[in-house]
């Protein structure tokens, strides 16, 4: 379709111009063809290029990755699954409405004896319910029961008239020991809540790694690229030595030998080549990885970095180790393990002890032939049953209890160490990152200074092989050295990029140096 488009519309250009100097001499039209063609191949080419490559900053490729991230889409999922669950507890406290309503209509038999001759066989009689009531527990485990109901009862039972019988009441009961109170009673809650906390932490941590990950190949990537570079650089100048070897040759000065070393040295350098485009491509990937949720489509899109992250000095081991203590998010997710163990352990203890539960209920009756009388005699409060009393129930043996307790005392053990464990291993990591972001400062120092004696060396090596006071074999061998240098420093200053960005995820504050805000999975 493209295809056909262009071909129409040079088509059409053409035989404009062409038309426009008709009977004028052809070189005008076609010096104005030809521009008119060479303007939209132009705009072609733009067009395919920009549909084909990516030129984005930093801040762009990490955006991508934290929408489209396939991990971390996954585990996305963790957070909203313990929201899930902190809502299913918390509907423990809402209270249920519950209404009835029955018709029930009855014929029973007259004992045989008490029947009068000639009179009935059996008696008849109807009757009609209605029930309403509200039910729920309080978080001091208080259980209530507010009902309301009316009865009707037609037949012989009530002298073959209508009569309605009314209730309106409450009752409660309180436990004094085991289920007691806010902590028993919102224990679930409790634990679900810092189940969240625990979750987004641990989801905080995965970002933190996915943006270090994005980081380091997008360094990885800008040091390809310049590696690249600087191979094709060292190509060109074996190939400006195979060049000026040769002209050597053809006036008498130079041997047959050096150029055949300078050929060589070109078929080295194009191999460094060659292998630095497959880096480079195989960089472009592990960034399109991590950014992609499918990189199928983007398999053949070029990835054009077009800054190099800042690079901050903030290496002290000392206070890298203070910051992390205070920030990792994983140590904080530890920490809420930590404390739903210390719920579950006090839930456990309070089963231990016996049930002694407090209860009493209050009612109100009526009674009347219709339904509106029955409940202002209800409402007046003439008739009224009331009742307390205390229940007790000892469990015997109570092994399964125990068996709970053991469980939970062994799991916040656990929890407790494995936060001590981690506390070290954070020490450990964030000391030895700090160490190679020092390290590898000083990398770059030296790095930068071998590639700048590389390139005297290499310079004056030159001058002696034009004063005929050298050779080939050593400046082939001094402009590898050269090479080998500039990879070298490249490779230094992408170490210390990296040890920087390690750094500060070990740290705990890679996203706040980006920031990066959290606002839920």
């Amino acid at each position: 379709m493209i295809a056909r488009t262009l071909r129409d519309g040079l088509t059409a250009a053409v035989d404009g111009v062409f038309a426009l100097f008709r009977g004028v001499s052809p070189w005008p039209a076609l010096i104005v063809g030809g521009a008119i063609v060479a303007l939209l191949m132009l705009g072609l080419f733009r067009w395919l290029t920009k549909s084909n490559e990516l030129e984005k900053r930093r801040n762009v490729f990490i955006a991508r990755a934290l929408e489209q991230n396939l991990e971390l889409t996954v585990d996305r999922i963790a957070p909203q699954l313990e929201r899930a669950d902190w809502m299913t507890a918390r509907g423990r406290f809402e209270p249920s409405w519950d209404m009835s309503a029955e018709w029930e209509d009855a014929t029973s038999p007259i004992f045989p004896a008490d029947r009068i001759p000639g009179g009935r066989r059996s008696d008849e009689n109807e009757y009609t319910r209605y029930e309403g009531s509200l039910d729920g527990v309080l978080p001091t485990g208080l259980s209530y029961n507010i009902f309301s109901g009316a009865n009707n009862r037609e037949g012989i039972g009530a002298n073959f008239q209508s009569r309605w019988s009314t209730d309106f009441g409450i009752t409660l009961s309180q436990p004094l020991l085991r289920d007691a109170g806010f902590g028993v009673q919102m224990a679930d809650i409790r634990i679900a809540r810092k189940g969240v906390e625990a979750a987004d932490a641990e989801f905080q941590y995965q970002v933190s790694r996915t943006v270090a990950d994005v980081l380091n190949a997008y360094v990885e990537l800008m040091f390809r690229k310049d590696n690249l570079k600087a191979r094709q650089e060292a190509l060109d100048l074996a190939s400006q030595l195979l060049k000026d070897n040769e002209d050597r040759l053809e006036i008498g000065v130079m041997s047959p030998l050096d150029v055949s070393q300078a050929r060589t040295e070109v078929a080295n350098q194009t191999q460094n080549v060659i292998e630095a485009e497959r880096a480079h491509r195989e960089a472009e990937n592990d960034l399109k990885r991590l950014m992609f949720r499918d990189m199928g489509p983007y398999l053949q899109t070029r990835l054009l970095p077009s800054e190099l992250p800042p690079v901050p000095s903030f290496a002290d081991p000392v206070l890298n180790v203070v910051h992390a203590l205070e920030y990792r998010p994983d140590l904080t997710e530890r920490r809420k393990r930590l404390e739903q163990a210390g719920i579950r352990l006090r839930r456990a203890k309070n089963a231990l002890l016996p049930y002694v539960n407090a209860f009493g209920g209050y009612s109100l009756l009526g009674l009347e032939d219709s339904l509106d009388e029955s409940y202002e005699t209800t409402v007046d409060a003439y008739d009224r049953v009331w009742s307390v009393g205390v229940a007790v129930t000892i469990p015997l043996g109570m092994s399964q209890e125990r068996g709970k307790k053991r469980r939970a005392e062994l799991e916040e053990e656990r929890a407790v160490l494995a936060v001590k464990q981690l506390e070290q291993d954070i020490i450990v990591e964030v000391d030895n990152a700090a160490q190679a972001v020092l390290a590898n400062q000083k990398k770059v120092d030296a790095a930068r200074e071998a590639r700048q004696f590389a390139y005297e060396s290499l310079m004056a090596e030159q001058e002696k092989l034009n004063a005929g006071a050298s050779t080939t074999f050593v400046v082939a061998q001094l402009q590898r050295d050269l090479a080998f240098a500039r990879s070298n420093e490249l490779r230094a200053y992408a170490d210390w990029q990296k040890s920087v960005v390690e750094l500060a995820h070990r740290e705990g504050t890679l996203p706040m140096r980006l920031d990066i805000v959290f606002t839920g999975p």
